[in-house]
């Protein structure tokens, strides 16, 4: 019985946004979560391969977002909230060659260029960090979206 109660979680985990691994997910999943973590019953790799997925969703949903039709206001990459995602997603090579010709990017970058600077070999640690120790949200924790001007407002 556990083991299924341990897959619906990793498997709902899967499916978890980002911004909720690191501020809004239910106090009671975390509770469960626990639960089976200090119970070694999930351990890191089976955390690590669930958050995984849940940076490649997050990746996907941001690409749709940046190539849609209908965008008003052109995004950019870098502009995103978690950029780091979309980074580990193309060198993960989830993106094809022509998909990737698609993303439009500012300050002269490339796919390569923005992978170099938004790549973090930690991400998929820091968000199992997070899985356990929530971010309280507060002005001081919000980062900037462009790394060259700490905000965008002077590339608007």
């Amino acid at each position: 019985m556990l083991e299924r109660v341990k897959d619906l979680v990793l498997n709902e985990l899967e499916k978890t946004s980002i911004f909720s691994i690191t501020y809004a997910m239910d106090k009671d999943e975390r509770k469960l979560l626990n639960f089976l973590y200090r119970n070694k019953i999930i351990n890191d790799l089976d955390l690590d391969s669930s958050l995984e997925q849940a940076v490649i969703m997050e990746a996907k949903n941001n690409y749709n977002f940046l190539t849609r039709k209908n965008n008003l206001i052109q995004e950019y990459p870098d502009h995103l909230a978690y950029p780091e995602c979309l980074a580990y997603a193309i060198e993960k090579k989830v993106f094809s060659d022509r998909e990737l010709k698609k993303l439009k990017f500012d300050h002269k970058e490339t796919p390569e260029s923005f992978v170099h600077d938004y790549s973090s070999k930690d991400l998929i640690p820091w968000l199992r960090k997070k899985l356990f120790h929530p971010t309280q949200v507060s002005n001081s924790e919000t980062k900037g979206y462009c790394k060259e001007h700490g905000t965008c407002f002077e590339c608007s």
